[in-house]
């Protein structure tokens, strides 16, 4: 078992969190403990359940995965059956709005964004990648995915039919 695959996440427990090997333990309650300096051994015999690799794997996942909000998304795509790499990961971190939309555009991608500017340069264009276009704001990756979840379906039936860009905005409670 490749050290991440011990890192599980299913809606319907523990809200969702990070979890180990499908177990109530979440990634966060290791990572506590290892913060508040207990032993990996203090953290194996208190859950007998774990083995050293378990928190291995939570010290993994929180360096790749929880301080960045694009591999956390590419990696949420992925458990919800959609292929999904990062910009950065194909070495556009540093380009342009023109450069991704080219890159995306030859590889038959869609774009998964916030980006308004690479929404307007689309509507400018006949031709170009599909677009999602985010109208969240900033927020934590917990509050977008449970925004996003919901959405998935119909954003994929969507991409589907050939819509071209789709946009997916969040609607503020009555009295906010």
């Amino acid at each position: 078992m490749k050290l991440l695959e011990r890192i599980t996440v299913e809606p319907g427990k523990c809200g969702g969190r990070p979890c180990i090997r499908g177990m109530r333990i979440r990634v966060k309650d290791v990572l506590d403990m290892l913060a508040d300096g207990a032993t990996q051994e203090e953290i194996l015999a208190d859950f007998p359940d774990l083995q050293a690799e378990d928190i291995q794997a939570s010290i993994a996942y929180a360096a790749r995965y929880l301080d960045h909000s694009v591999l956390v998304t590419t990696w949420w795509l992925g458990e919800h059956g959609c292929a999904a790499t990062a910009v950065r990961d194909v070495g556009l971190r540093e380009s342009d709005d023109g450069s991704i939309r080219n890159f995306a555009l030859e590889g038959d991608w869609v774009l998964i964004t916030k980006d308004e500017d690479l929404v307007e340069r689309a509507l400018e264009s006949r031709e170009g990648p599909s677009i999602v276009w985010l109208r969240i704001g900033n927020c934590t990756n917990r509050v977008l995915f449970v925004w996003l979840e919901p959405l998935l379906p119909e954003i994929l039936r969507q991409l589907a039919s050939g819509q071209r860009i789709i946009e997916a905005r969040r609607t503020k409670p009555s009295g906010e």
